[in-house]
């Protein structure tokens, strides 16, 4: 993928879990420096309101940058917004779309930044103006770019986004445009959410 030269990497996938392979994920990341999300467990552990969950230690030594991706359904199931910061255990985050947009267009990205307290914390609001249901964005197995039958052009200069489309993996959610029973991959979310602040897109409540 670094040699495709695309403007920023997102991976959407949870690297939380020691492998095997982490070796060879850390040197990949060290030549791509992606953002990769943390996550927030709600209860959190040990009685605690909330645990942020970190990715491993090894590729954010590698150069991952890490912010988080969660989502902020509304009581009837339906996402209408995110945080562009959000945290708990004392630190607040920026979202992962805030941080692949200030990557590709080469200005500071927000950081993490301690906050008082151990409790969740949600700041900076942001209503998303979706661009379309699921399946709007032009999508590649990964598979095939590993065989390497998707051509370096398809990347280069380009906000590339890595996540699962499959909705049995539980990450997939309704929004203001899902037909019946039709639900978008959380990688399809934070791409509507990157292309709107690209855009300098918003909707006011």
């Amino acid at each position: 993928m670094a040699e495709a030269q695309p403007k920023a990497i997102l991976y959407d996938i949870l690297f939380v879990d020691p492998s095997p392979h982490d070796a060879e994920l850390a040197a990949a990341i060290a030549r791509t420096k992606p953002i990769i999300p943390l996550y927030f467990e709600v209860p959190g552990r040990g009685g605690g309101e909330v645990t942020t969950v970190m990715p491993q230690a090894a590729l954010i030594r590698a150069g991952a940058v890490v912010g988080h991706a969660n989502l902020s359904p509304d009581a009837d199931g339906v996402v209408r917004q995110t945080h562009l910061r959000a945290g708990g255990n004392g630190t607040i985050w920026p979202h992962v779309a805030d941080l692949i947009v200030c990557r590709a267009q080469h200005t500071t990205c927000p950081s993490s930044a301690p906050v008082p307290g151990q409790h969740v914390v949600q700041e900076d609001p942001f209503y998303i103006p979706f661009r379309g249901n699921s399946d709007h964005y032009r999508q590649v197995p990964f598979s095939a770019v590993l065989e390497g039958s998707v051509p370096a052009s398809f990347f280069k200069d380009r906000i590339v986004l890595v996540g699962s489309t499959t909705t049995s993996l539980g990450d997939s959610l309704a929004t203001p445009l899902s037909k019946k029973q039709a639900l978008m991959p959380g990688i399809e979310l934070n791409a509507n959410i990157a292309q709107a602040l690209v855009e300098g897109r918003s909707i006011s409540p």
